[in-house]
């Protein structure tokens, strides 16, 4: 490959990046429409929010759970 071809390649990438990076910003910016929650969903998460409160001790952390989902998927590959 020629050096003319090289820069013309890293040039293509360049363009191809910064689109990608537009179109991650344009993503990120648009929240669209608020989302209506029915009042079962608020109920259930007002009563996940009181047990967690009241039950402090009860919550695995995340790095307890992601060790464990990591262990499991070493003994199911091998």
């Amino acid at each position: 490959m020629t050096t003319e071809q090289l820069e013309r390649r890293v040039a293509d990438l360049e363009r191809t990046v910064a689109a990608l990076q537009r179109q991650v910003a344009d993503l990120a910016a648009d929240d669209g429409p608020p989302i209506e929650l029915t009042p079962e969903l608020k109920a259930e998460i007002e009563r996940r929010i009181a047990d967690a409160e009241a039950n402090p001790h009860d919550s695995v952390p995340w790095e307890v759970v992601e060790a464990s989902i990591r262990e499991r998927l070493k003994r199911v590959r091998g």
